[in-house]
């Protein structure tokens, strides 16, 4: 318990110093880094739901990213 609390407060503290808008970013990196750790630390094994999922999260990042490209673009 009290390590979420220690990150809660670097996670804000580096929100603050970089940017909410730059370091959050980051976190779009979380199910990828959970795979490969947990995979490496942990033997987990990789089956194809795991990369599914990954791939889902990745095709909902490349659609915001467009959709917010098309989006100044008409402005």
């Amino acid at each position: 318990l009290a390590s979420q609390y220690l990150g809660f407060f670097a996670w804000n503290a580096g929100l603050a110093l970089g940017g909410v808008v730059r370091v959050s970013q980051v976190q779009l990196l979380q199910t990828f880094v959970t795979l490969i750790f947990a995979w490496l630390i942990n033997g987990e094994p990789l089956n194809p739901i795991a990369f599914a999922a990954a791939a889902g999260v990745l095709l909902l990042i490349v659609g915001a990213r467009q959709a917010k490209t098309q989006d100044r673009a008409t402005q």
